[in-house]
C-alpha cells in the first residue's frame, strides 16, 4: 500500500489545534522525542509505517472518512481484524507466533572440536527449521500467502538429545570430531522426501511416551493439531509489486502520467499523489522499508526479486539510469536502518527534481 504520510501529518496539526496543544505537546503524546516532533511536522521526515499503525490504533486520532483517507481507514479495519483475532486466539499461539527466527548454521567451519549441539545446528539448518518465542524447533511450510508453522521439539535440547539417542549426530572423543549420519537423517531419500522423513521421524520419537521426554501439555496439545498457526507471508510479493512501480516510473520518467485505475476502494494514484515524483518518492521509500523488514526477519527472497532490487538501487556495483532520480530522494529521506544527513548538494539535487515534476 502507497501513502503519504504528509496527510496524516496534517489531520494531527488539525486534531492538536482543537485541543490547544503545541506542536510539542501533541508530539510527546504521541511518543516523539522533540527533535523527531520538530522534524515530521516539519516535513523534514515522513512518519514509519509503525508510527502510522500506532496513530490509528489510538481512538484520540481517528479521522474524518473522506476519499483521500480511504486508505488510512484501510489499515484501521486490518488492525481492527488482526484485535478481534488475537482475542479469540489460544494465547499459546499467541506467544508461540511472535518474532520467528530462522535456526542458523554453527559458526565452526571444521568438525573438529565441533560439539554435539553445533553439529545439531547444523541439521537443523540444514531442514531450513525455525525457532519460536516459546523455545519451540519448528518447521515452515508456505500455504499461498501464509507460512505454517508445525512444531517438532519443544526445545533445542530435548532436539539434540532425541538426534544423540537415535544415531543422527555422534561425538567421536578419540578424533575430537562431532559426526551427524546424513544417512540415517534423511532416511535414504533426497529433497523434499528426505526434509518430510526427518521432521516426522524426529517429531514421533520426542512425542512416544516410552522414550521419556517431558513434555508440557500445551505442546502435546498443539502437535496433536499439527500446525500451531500461520503469519502473513506475502511481503515478497509487496516488494516485487513495488520494484514495479518504481521501474515504470524511472523508465517513462519523461512521458510518465499517474494512473487513473482505482483500486476496490476507489481511490488511485492519480487522486492519492499530488505528481509522479511524488508517487516516485512514495514508492522508493516503501520499497526499501519492505527490503529493510524482509532481511532483518531473515525472509528469503527470491533471487531474482533481489537482483533486480539491487539493480534499480544501484546497489550491484553499477550505476543505472534509475540513480539520477532515486539518489535524491535517499538523500534526503529517512528509512528503516538508515537516518538521513544531507548535504547542501543533497538538497539541492532535491529540489531540483521536485521542479521537474
Amino acid at each position: 500500500m502507497r501513502i503519504d504520510s504528509k496527510a496524516l501529518v496534517q489531520a494531527l496539526k488539525k486534531a492538536g489545534e482543537k485541543r490547544g496543544m503545541t506542536q510539542e505537546e501533541l508530539g510527546e503524546q504521541l511518543g516523539f522525542s522533540k527533535d523527531r516532533t520538530k522534524n515530521i511536522f516539519s516535513g523534514r521526515t515522513k512518519l514509519s509505517g509503525d508510527d502510522v499503525l500506532a496513530i490509528l490504533s489510538n481512538p484520540q486520532y481517528s479521522l474524518s472518512k473522506l476519499k483521500k483517507y480511504m486508505p488510512y481507514w484501510r489499515l484501521r479495519r486490518d488492525l481492527a481484524d488482526v484485535e478481534r483475532e488475537s482475542q479469540i486466539m489460544e494465547t499459546v499461539n499467541e506467544s508461540a507466533l511472535m518474532f520467528p527466527k530462522r535456526i542458523q548454521s554453527s559458526l565452526m567451519q571444521t568438525n573438529v572440536r565441533k560439539s554435539s549441539t553445533e553439529m545439531a545446528r547444523d541439521v537443523m539448518s540444514d531442514k531450513r527449521w525455525w525457532l519460536l518465542r516459546t523455545g519451540w524447533i519448528c518447521s515452515a511450510s508456505r500455504d499461498g500467502e501464509k507460512i505454517i508453522f508445525t512444531p517438532i521439539a519443544p526445545d533445542f535440547l530435548t532436539a539434540v538429545n532425541a538426534m544423540k539417542r537415535m544415531g543422527w549426530i555422534s561425538y567421536n572423543k578419540e578424533m575430537n570430531t562431532a559426526c551427524a549420519c546424513w544417512e540415517r537423517i534423511n532416511g535414504g531419500k533426497t529433497e523434499p522426501e528426505s526434509n518430510a522423513f526427518c521432521e516426522v521421524t524426529l517429531r514421533s520419537y520426542i512425542i512416544n511416551p516410552d522414550n521419556g521426554f517431558d513434555l508440557d501439555s500445551q505442546f502435546r496439545q498443539v502437535v496433536a493439531g499439527r500446525s500451531i498457526g500461520a503469519v502473513e507471508f506475502d511481503r515478497v510479493e509487496e516488494l516485487a509489486k513495488c520494484i514495479d512501480v518504481v521501474a515504470d516510473i524511472v523508465k517513462n520518467w519523461v512521458h510518465y502520467s499517474l494512473p487513473d485505475q482505482t483500486d476496490e476502494y476507489g481511490v488511485s494514484p492519480a487522486s492519492l499523489y499530488r505528481d509522479k515524483f511524488d508517487y516516485l518518492e512514495a514508492a522508493v521509500l516503501e520499497m526499501c522499508a519492505i527490503h529493510y523488514d524482509l532481511v532483518q526477519s531473515d525472509i528469503e527472497i527470491d533471487e531474482s526479486v533481489e537482483r533486480r532490487y539491487l539493480q534499480i538501487m544501484s546497489e550491484d556495483g553499477k550505476r543505472y539510469q534509475s540513480s539520477a532520480l532515486i539518489d535524491g530522494i535517499l538523500a534526503v529521506n529517512d528509512r528503516l536502518g538508515h537516518l538521513a544527513s544531507p548535504k547542501a548538494n543533497d538538497w539541492k539535487q532535491y529540489g531540483s527534481l521536485q521542479k521537474n515534476r
